[in-house]
Order: C-alpha cells, then structure tokens, then sequence
C-alpha cells in the first residue's frame, strides 16, 4: 500500500503524519490549528504535561470544509522527543508519554490501541520519536509528559 507524501510536516514542532492512501480514495490534508493555553489544558491523575507540541486536524483536500475523523487505514503521527523530555519525566519517577487532548482530560496514547512505542535516535542521549497508529482522529492537542 503506497503512502502519500508526508503531509506538510512540522520541522519546528518535529511533527510527521503519514498517511497511506485511503481505501475511500479520500486524499487527506493536515491543517495547523492554534494550540491552546496550558491553563486550558490542566493536568490530570494519568498525565502531567511537561510540554505542549502541536494542535491540527485532517482535511478532505478537495473539500477542505470537511474535517476527516476517520481513517482506514490508519494515519501515523510522529512526535519528535529531546533528552530534556526524558529527563523531566525520569526526575518525577514516571515514564515519558505522548498524549492528546480530548476536550476533557489528556489521554495517553498506548501500545494496546495506537501501537505506541519510542524509537531512541542511534545516538544515545539526543532524544528520538514517539509513534503511534491512529484510525480516528479529531482535532486534538497533543503533548509530551509523563
């Protein structure tokens, strides 16, 4: 199955979606949306925030009113991480997290559901990239924390 070029990837925000070709046929483009406040994004039990990265959603590109909530088969998101991540989330004892906004609470993406998992760079101490695997997407902030 071929992937469409990533779309507009966010170097600032070290952002990557991938997205493959749809079985709908539906070509997807990636809008950026402002990031919200941290004080509108508070912490819960799950996740801490330590560092807001990006706010976007997925688009019909012939029809950039419709915003895309579900893919088949599923977009991959990746997040670059630095050290100072790792380390912020080692000196609370927790492990280093990506999570999204839901309107309501941040809500850490997994290995069960999104396939999540680090990829460390080569090498050691410079950060790496967190991946996940998403099949239905909104709008969400998405953050680093542990």
């Amino acid at each position: 199955m071929a992937l469409q070029q990533p779309i507009e990837d966010w170097p600032e925000e070290g952002v990557t979606v991938h997205v493959p070709e749809q079985y709908n046929h539906v070509r997807v483009r990636k809008v950026p949306l402002p990031r919200p406040a941290p004080e509108d994004v508070p912490d819960g039990p799950d996740f801490r925030l330590g560092r807001l990265v990006i706010n976007f959603e997925l688009v019909d590109d012939e029809k950039p009113e419709i915003v895309l909530r579900e893919f088949d088969p599923p977009i991959e998101l990746r997040v670059r991480y630095y050290e100072s991540d790792m380390e912020r989330a080692m000196a609370r004892g927790r492990p280093l997290a990506l999570a999204f906004w839901d309107g309501e609470r941040w809500v850490p993406f997994t290995g069960e559901k999104h396939d999540f998992h680090l990829r460390p760079n080569a090498e050691p101490h410079t950060g790496g990239v967190g991946i996940a695997r998403i099949a239905g997407w909104g709008d969400p902030a998405v953050g680093w924390g542990d």
